[in-house]
């Protein structure tokens, strides 16, 4: 069998060395950067024209766009193209696998990784978190257990490429613009998110925790319960939703406290980090204008706020940013001159450090850190990102 793996980054490694293991012998690779690997073949998008090659299955990695030359052409000289998704599910047919599946624009990695806990905690089948959160599902196929349940993220990019892969439970947290730099546009990016509900074995299994959209849809609401487990209101709402949709599930749930204390959240999701009195809040996890506008409002309150936002932009909307009267915004990064103008911001800089090094922060309350964008500018992901402004905060302790 001829295969095309398209894309070399995580998810096109892990499954280069899978089928290598299996056996498989004809294995090509495409990337935009040359590949040498053993027990494959790299082609560039030269030699896919010139090749005459055609392939029993082409496996597309996420971050290989639908509309990029790469993929279009990969689709012509291919029987199917697919993702690991689909392609881990298929290898794993046999083994009765329960699958839950989350997917959204803000929040899904927190539910995910907070499902797999809570279902870690309650109950003995082996439980695995895979997926977008960072860990290739096609990683896990010889080492999954039979009779497990599988708790995946999704993005709108892995859903694409589904055929007959099937979930038993879906859940969606919310859906906003996202990712409009590399889409058709936002219905295109809207309605890959909401094909997984046509990948989801019963109707009656497909739960939204956002309210608008869950009327919009027409699913049918959880009873959610209205505890309030702390004062982070974006975590509250997503543990009330996981305790519900389990309950749903028919889970005894009685050592709720126990079950969040040991909960380990997402890094750089609204952290908080107390210097001088004054709040640091490290929200690099934010890429987008929806995270921006829900970091905002949970720390409504402040009376002085010092917002930064900056890196990549991607979205219009960045002007429906509510502000408050003594909020002063700064912006940074490649697209800081753009976001200086449309959010009528007071000052711009080209990186975080210089932020520090010219801003008077002792003259707020809070420090808000949600840049709203992408990261790639100038670093590698949120995680460098998010990292670097720690970095400054500790500076910043150390000089007062």
């Amino acid at each position: 069998m001829k295969i095309l793996i398209l894309g070399f980054g995580l998810t096109g490694r892990e499954l280069y060395k899978y089928l290598v293991n299996k056996g498989e012998k004809e294995i090509y690779i495409t990337d935009k950067n040359k590949i040498e690997v053993e027990n494959a073949m790299f082609l560039s998008i030269k030699d896919l024209y010139k090749s005459r090659l055609y392939f029993d299955i082409c496996l597309r990695s996420p971050g290989i766009p639908i509309q990029s030359e790469m993929y279009l052409l990969a689709s012509l000289l291919s029987k199917e193209v697919i993702n690991d998704i689909e392609f881990s599910y298929r290898e794993l047919i046999n083994r009765n696998i329960q699958y839950i599946c989350i997917t959204g624009t803000n929040g899904k990695t927190t539910l995910t990784k907070f499902i797999g806990h809570c279902l870690s905690a309650i109950q003995d089948k082996s439980v695995y978190i895979v997926g977008n959160i960072g860990v290739p599902m096609c990683s896990i196929i010889n080492d999954i257990e039979d009779d497990s349940i599988c708790v995946l993220e999704l993005s709108s990019f892995q859903i694409e490429n589904l055929k007959y892969f099937k979930s038993d439970y879906s859940l969606i947290t919310n859906i906003s613009p996202n990712h409009l730099d590399v889409v058709l546009n936002y219905d295109f990016y809207k309605a890959s998110k909401l094909k997984l509900i046509n990948h989801t074995k019963d109707l009656n299994n497909v739960f939204v925790e956002d309210d608008i959209l869950r009327k919009e849809l027409n699913v049918k609401s959880i009873l959610l319960n209205s505890h309030s487990f702390i004062n982070n209101k974006m975590l509250n709402k997503h543990y009330n939703f996981t305790f519900s949709f389990l309950a749903k599930l028919g889970y005894d749930i009685s050592n709720e406290l126990d079950i969040i204390s040991s909960f380990k959240n997402e890094r750089f999701r609204q952290e908080e980090i107390v210097a001088k009195n004054i709040l640091f809040i490290n929200d690099s996890k934010s890429t987008n204008v929806e995270s921006l506008m829900n970091c905002l409002e949970n720390y409504y309150d402040f009376k002085k706020r010092l917002i930064i936002i900056g890196g990549i932009y991607k979205s219009d909307l960045i002007e429906l940013v509510k502000r408050k009267k003594n909020d002063s915004i700064v912006t940074f990064g490649k697209d800081k001159d753009i976001l200086f103008n449309k959010i009528h911001a007071e000052k711009s800089y080209n990186s975080l450090q210089e932020i520090f090094l010219n801003e008077q922060l002792i003259n707020y309350d809070i420090v808000i850190f949600s840049p709203a964008c992408s990261s790639f500018d100038q670093y590698k992901n949120y995680i460098d990102r998010g990292l670097a402004f720690d970095k400054c905060v500790n500076e910043f302790k150390k000089k007062i």
